[in-house]
């Protein structure tokens, strides 16, 4: 199927990065995605290609939306380091501390640098189904059962379940719902007013 290419700015030649991303898109087979390239505080380019919805035809505008799985960890990160900077929890402080888990020698710093030891089961499954609904209080009971695969800060395992609870330790410090204290803390200040939940649970 031939893709589609809009450009958010008019006029814009193609160039080399179109040239790269259309390949990618082809060898992926990503049916649209937005660009932005930036260099120091000004905005050098903007783009968009292919479709936001195939099904309709809808095609990849400033306006779409993104789901940006994996790239929420930064943003997890980010919360709580403005969680410490105003003073709500220490990245060397246990997560028992905030959290009835059992979880000892887990710090919040292991969570964020994926030395926990913890496995990434989140993105797996419930009890052999897929997880595509479900609420804060049902992952963090899922985590009462599991079993580090390693000794906190032995090593590097990439974990989903340490970024949950990085975000669950962040609200419980700071004593309000994440999404609250994230809106108010990191998105609104960084300009960052589309941000979007995809989880009705934050």
């Amino acid at each position: 199927a031939a893709v589609i290419l809009g450009c958010l700015t008019p006029g814009v030649r193609a160039d080399a990065i179109d040239d790269y991303l259309r390949a990618e898109m082809a060898v992926r087979k990503i049916p649209g995605l937005a660009i932005a390239v930036v260099r120091g505080d000004r905005i050098e380019k903007l783009a968009s290609f292919g479709y936001a919805d195939i099904e309709n035809g809808a095609l990849v505008s400033d306006s779409s939306v993104f789901a940006i799985a994996s790239l929420d960890k930064e943003l997890t990160a980010a919360g709580v380091l403005k969680a410490e900077e105003r003073g709500k929890l220490k990245l060397d402080d246990p997560v028992t501390k905030y959290l009835r888990l059992p979880l000892g020698g887990i710090t919040i710093r292991q969570l964020l640098n994926h030395t926990s030891g913890l496995p990434d089961s989140l993105a797996e499954v419930e009890r052999g189904r897929s997880l595509t609904s479900y609420s804060t209080d049902q992952l963090l009971e899922l985590l009462r059962e599991v079993t580090p695969v390693q000794p906190p800060g032995s090593g590097f395992i990439y974990s989903d379940n340490g970024s949950f609870l990085a975000q669950c330790v962040t609200e419980r410090a700071a004593g309000e719902p994440w999404w609250t204290f994230m809106r108010r803390e990191v998105f609104e200040p960084a300009g960052m007013h589309s941000v979007v939940s995809m989880n009705p649970h934050t």
